[in-house]
């Protein structure tokens, strides 16, 4: 994503920051995500600056770190199944986090309790796989995003033109 901000909206489809494992993966990301949303150009300078802005630069490991991230850059034509790793990952570490609840629960003699949190920890690890969003809430959260690089490009008009005269 670093060096090809084309992919950045196939990762961000398939990924939430959550989704990654160190506390400094998961700041990166937002960071991109964040900045990709306000239109502007991601790369190693941009995503440095965003988290020294933040204070978050140096807890992570300062540019050197963001700078090693690109080292093992390979393409960009497989974010989606390196997404779908991560993803995968994400996901087994939820389901584990989920059954060391349960468990603890049973040790501690709350058996009605550990069933009710049993139930619940279930159903959050199953539906945090897709969020369902309306296409109206989706679309009212990335407008001012869309006009905004729409205006940047120098167009005059948002939407589809119909021919007549408002």
């Amino acid at each position: 994503m670093l060096y090809d901000n084309s992919s950045i909206p196939e990762a961000m489809e398939h990924l939430h920051a959550d989704d990654f494992y160190t506390t400094g993966h998961k700041r990166i990301f937002a960071t991109i995500q964040r900045l990709a949303d306000t239109g502007a150009v991601v790369d190693i300078l941009t995503v440095s600056d965003a988290l020294k802005s933040d204070g978050l630069l140096d807890k992570i490991g300062g540019t050197a770190y963001v700078s090693e991230l690109t080292d093992s850059f390979i393409s960009t034509a497989s974010v989606k199944d390196h997404a779908a790793i991560i993803r995968r990952d994400a996901e087994a570490r939820r389901i584990i986090e989920a059954a060391d609840k349960m468990k603890a629960s049973v040790l501690s003699g709350h058996i009605e309790e550990a069933i009710t949190e049993a139930h619940k920890n279930l159903l959050s690890v199953s539906t945090s796989k897709k969020s369902i969003r309306s296409i109206k809430d989706l679309a009212l959260s990335r407008m001012d995003v869309y006009e905004a690089r729409a205006l940047q490009g120098g167009v005059k008009r948002i939407g589809i033109s119909t021919g007549l005269e408002s």
